[in-house]
């Protein structure tokens, strides 16, 4: 089995038998960089086929409809054997690392791959059907009753937060927390403590922290928890932040907390390991700046942070590792005093003179004359 994951420019392609590839595919949008992973027997014919279909409802055949082929790519992830169990199993997993199938709706995936969730991804209520498959609003009053925040309702069921409160909205609800009914003092009047409840029942600070991850403005997040923004900008003051320090940070794959949040589509991928073989198989900077969608600033910092100065040390350290493979500085001298030459050296190693004198220099020698 063989893994690609290179781009295949999709105007010049050419479907037949003598193309015929089996595996997993990513097709992105240049213009949108939207996603959607899937699987075939023929990936090329496949391509075609999304091209051709224009009456399909499906949602990456009427994006290929609307943005013209040309303005979309084609990656091969994986070549697979023809078996239908390894397929789904690589599909899914390449929809949970691409994250194409997101609680967002923002890439072309309807499903979380393999045979799916049983459900058209034209169903026209595919979202709701999954909400009232597990019990619907009485499912969430129970859920909610037993201390279950809206986060917690928004992971279980893959959804976006709008997805969500536009199901509520079809139910009768206005949002979230009538669905056990308002709190009220001890008075009979509903009070701001019942309010500052509503912000900690959806999840509190970490709820409106992905809601600013996911871009979400302030007034949006106060309509979705049903809290005036006077009442959020107080909640956030007596946890020591406001909306603009809220930064959402993650954990990077070394442990070290960070502000870019593009560093984690790095770290799903496989972060440095995945990096460094894809430099290794000679793969560009650029392809991999396109493949996560981050600038030249994020990407540097992300090798920085990992203790690489940049691009070319990457290549530089895995190279270096070849000499220190074949013993090293200790190598290197007694490879001298046995009467080799450097240009031997460089044969025997497969490496430039460049990458041998960068070697010697990290090592405090000058050149070779003085090691």
């Amino acid at each position: 089995m063989t893994n690609y994951i290179i781009p295949i420019e999709t105007n010049t392609l050419q479907v037949g038998l003598h193309n015929k590839l089996c595996g997993i595919y990513l097709i992105k949008n240049r213009l949108t960089n939207q996603l959607y992973i899937g699987q075939s027997r023929d990936i090329l014919r496949r391509w075609y086929e999304h091209c051709k279909d224009s009456r399909s409802s499906f949602r990456i055949d009427r994006a290929i409809k609307k943005y013209t082929p040309d303005n979309f790519k084609l990656y091969i992830l994986k070549v697979l054997p023809e078996n239908k169990l390894i397929l789904n199993e690589y599909e899914q997993y390449f929809i949970k690392i691409f994250k194409t199938f997101d609680k967002n709706d923002f890439h072309y995936n309807m499903t979380p791959g393999g045979e799916g969730l049983g459900y058209k991804e034209d169903h026209p209520n595919y979202k709701g059907k999954i909400i009232d498959d597990a019990g619907g609003i009485d499912y969430l009053k129970k859920s909610k009753a037993s201390g279950k925040s809206l986060e917690d309702m928004l992971n279980e069921f893959k959804i976006s937060d709008k997805a969500f409160y536009n199901y509520l909205k079809d139910q009768g609800y206005t949002g979230w927390h009538e669905l056990t009914g308002k709190r009220e003092s001890s008075t009979g009047v509903n009070h701001y403590n019942y309010k500052q409840q509503l912000i900690k029942d959806a999840g509190g600070l970490n709820f409106i922290k992905s809601c600013k991850i996911k871009g979400l403005s302030k007034q949006e997040v106060s309509d979705n928890l049903g809290v005036s923004i006077f009442v959020l900008d107080n909640y956030l003051k007596q946890n020591k932040v406001n909306w603009e320090s809220l930064t959402g940070k993650r954990e990077s794959s070394s442990g070290k907390n960070h502000t870019d949040c593009k560093w984690q589509i790095i770290d799903d991928a496989g972060g440095m390991e995945y990096i460094i073989k894809s430099e290794a198989s000679n793969n560009t900077l650029e392809n991999l700046l396109e493949e996560f969608n981050i600038g030249h600033k994020s990407f540097y910092r992300y090798l920085k942070e990992h203790g690489y100065s940049g691009w070319y040390d990457l290549g530089r350290k895995r190279k270096f590792k070849i000499i220190d493979d074949a013993g090293g500085i200790s190598y290197l001298k007694q490879s001298k005093k046995s009467s080799k030459t450097m240009k031997s050296i460089l044969n025997e190693l497969n490496i430039s003179e460049r990458l041998l004198n960068n070697y010697l220099k990290a090592h405090n020698y000058k050149n070779w004359s003085k090691l």
